[in-house]
């Protein structure tokens, strides 16, 4: 299973990849270059351009050094050899079962071509405004959205969340607190929240058509 996460800029969107990949023991490829950067591995090791070359294989370039597997991009992906990612997408398919790629705002077409679907990253604010830009998109993946996280959520209500669903044709699930890529203390109840809510959107993300 291959999904993109997609939506919010910046280090919102890529801390959910990391805490869903997480959860759904995938392996994510850092597209958008925040989380090698955050996990010190941006200039360590092969990543995914040395791998389309030949220089490494796509389970050589991966990093688990830490809570979640990594693939490094190094640089942009968007006009990376179509043919070659998603061979490279696939690889990493069989070896980890699950693959989530941590997506910019421009998406290489080889990463929706072997795309299952995409995880939408959102806030109440601007919910709207992500469904229309993520509908245009999402007529080119396999599966359209799949599941939508919608940050800050707490004081949403739930006729709102229903109105939210019905527009993303997808389960929404609030997470009470915008989530950073470190892992906050264990005994944290706001920590306590996050996990619940991590764990009821793995389990929407994970959900085949």
């Amino acid at each position: 299973m291959i999904r993109i996460v997609i939506g919010r800029s910046g280090r919102e969107r890529s801390a959910v990849a990391s805490r869903l990949g997480a959860h759904l023991n995938a392996v994510i490829v850092d597209a958008a270059l925040e989380l090698s950067w955050d996990r010190g591995i941006a200039t360590r090791g092969p990543d995914l351009h040395d791998v389309l070359a030949g220089r490494a294989s796509p389970i050589e370039a991966v990093c688990e050094d830490g809570p979640v597997a990594i693939l490094p991009c190094g640089r942009p992906i968007e006009k990376t050899p179509h043919t070659g990612l998603v061979a490279v997408l696939e690889a990493l398919e069989r070896e980890y079962g699950t693959v989530l790629i941590d997506c910019p705002s421009i998406v290489s077409s080889g990463v929706v071509c072997a795309s299952h679907g995409a995880v939408l990253v959102t806030t109440p604010s601007v919910a709207l405004s992500d469904l229309l830009r993520t509908r245009r998109l999402s007529r080119t993946i396999e599966e359209g959205i799949v599941a939508t996280a919608l940050l800050g959520a707490h004081p949403t209500t739930a006729a709102a969340i229903e109105r939210l669903e019905r527009a993303f044709c997808a389960p929404v699930t609030p997470i009470p607190a915008v989530p950073t890529v470190t892992a906050l203390a264990v005994d944290d109840p706001v920590q306590r929240s996050i996990q619940r809510a991590f764990r009821r959107l793995a389990a929407h993300a994970s959900v085949r058509s």
